[in-house]
This record gives structure tokens, C-alpha cells and sequence, in this order.
């Protein structure tokens, strides 16, 4: 058994030996930086499992753990120090991306829920699947920016539309609806990332 394994069974900090009473990342005793633990992307930055975040207040958040957990603030401390100081450091940055991004903030909120997105590929959804064949058909057939920009204005409306929905869905834990909302618009963005490329090459 490693190090940090017996650390974390043993809920001691590693340093003074004092015991853990919360998961934190510094202990209460001696401020030792303590080894990670398996958090989900808010726990992560401390902040309530939402799909509306207060995007101020995350970002202070983020910047407030960073300040503290960078391991350049650990250089000449133990080696176990700078390692525990790099797992949080980029636990912490991929928390902060991950809840920045309204779809991988949704994800993650469904699976704090126990619900996770299907990996396959392949539409289910009848209607979903011919809405996204009819809009790639056009983008296919589309001659010059201004058809593409019009096509992308519309994709987006729609995109906003529904990302409004999703937020009601998740005010009233209706997650069965909010998942097939948001598999809608993983669609919707792809549809969208495929404009912008179409833009950039004309």
C-alpha cells in the first residue's frame, strides 16, 4: 500500500498526525497541504452543484485555490508536498473549465445526480436525428458566408432556446429531461463548430 493510500484510510494529516475532521486541502492544525481526495468538479471548487452559477463568484474561487495550491508555492517543501500540491493544482483547473462550460457543467451536474450521458455516438431520437441531418444538408449545400452565417444564426437561436430550457429543467429537478435536452445540444454545438470551420474555409 502507498503512502498516500495509508494517509487517506488513516483520515490523519500526514504531518502533524492530528486527525481530519473535513476534506479540505490544507489541514486545520499545522496548514500541511493534505493529499487529494476524489471530488466531483464542484466539490472541487466549492461551490452547490447548480447549472446557474454566479460566474463571478466562481472565477474568485478559482482564483482564491490557485493562490494558495500552485506548485511553484511549494518549491524546497517535500516531495510529497509538490505532489499533492500538483494534483490539486490541476484538479482544480479542469474543475474551473469543466463548470465554465454550460454543457460540461450540465454533464457533470447529471452525473452528481446519477445520471450519465450514453458515450455512443448514434442518435436515438427520430426527430432529433433528421432536425440534424436537415441542417448538415444544408450546410452541405451551402454557397458563400452569408448562407453559412445564416444558417449559424439559426442553429444558435436554437441553441440558446433550448439552453434556456435546460436551465428550467435543472430548477426543478426534471434530470430525465435535462438529459435529453443537453444531448440535443452536444448536437446543436458540433452542427455549430461545423459553421464555424465551413466560415473559416471560405
Amino acid at each position: 500500500m502507498s503512502n498516500v493510500a495509508a494517509i487517506k484510510m488513516k483520515d490523519l494529516c500526514w504531518s502533524c498526525k492530528q486527525e481530519i475532521y473535513e476534506k479540505d486541502y490544507f489541514c486545520h492544525y499545522c496548514d500541511a497541504v493534505l493529499p487529494g481526495e476524489t471530488k466531483n468538479v464542484f466539490e472541487t471548487l466549492g461551490v452547490k452543484p447548480s447549472f446557474d452559477i454566479d460566474r463571478n463568484k466562481v472565477e474568485k474561487l478559482y482564483f482564491s485555490l490557485q493562490q494558495r495550491l500552485h506548485p511553484d508555492n511549494f518549491i524546497g517543501l517535500t516531495p510529497l508536498e509538490i505532489q499533492f500540491s500538483e494534483q490539486h493544482s490541476a484538479a482544480v483547473n479542469n474543475a474551473y473549465t469543466v463548470i465554465k462550460d454550460p454543457l460540461q457543467r450540465a454533464e457533470n451536474l447529471l452525473a452528481v445526480n446519477g445520471i450519465k450521458i450514453p458515450k455512443d455516438k448514434s442518435i436515438q431520437d427520430a426527430d432529433l436525428l433528421m432536425e440534424i441531418m436537415e441542417v448538415r444538408e444544408k450546410l452541405a449545400k451551402s454557397n458563400g458566408l452569408t448562407e453559412i452565417e445564416k444558417i449559424a444564426n439559426a442553429v444558435e437561436q436554437d441553441f440558446n432556446q433550448y439552453l434556456n430550457e435546460l436551465s428550467d429543467e435543472f430548477a426543478n429537478n426534471n434530470f430525465i429531461k435535462a438529459c435529453k435536452i443537453l444531448t440535443r445540444l452536444i448536437y446543436l454545438q458540433k452542427i455549430l463548430d461545423e459553421c464555424f470551420q465551413k466560415e473559416r474555409e471560405c
